[in-house]
């Protein structure tokens, strides 16, 4: 589907198609961030950064309970 230069059905499908598919990705992201929470749990390293083994401080797992990096290495992964 192309985007045209009027707005009309073509157009919105797309625009709507996009925005879907951008949430979906969201949903799943989500997911897969709260299932590797529950593995560290299971493993005993919840808390722990996946990134440089240090402590995730106990605010940042209070505003994102399902963080697995702590702040730095969220950051530097975001970079790449």
């Amino acid at each position: 589907m192309s985007f045209g230069k009027r707005v009309g059905d073509g157009t919105t499908e797309a625009v709507e198609r996009i925005s879907t598919t951008a949430t979906a990705r969201s949903i799943a992201r989500s997911i897969a961030d709260i299932d590797r929470a529950l593995e560290k749990v299971d493993e005993g390293t919840y808390g722990k950064c996946d990134g440089c083994g240090g402590v995730i401080p106990v605010e940042r797992l209070e505003a994102m309970p399902a963080s697995a990096r702590c702040v730095v290495c969220s950051a530097q992964k975001r970079e790449r």
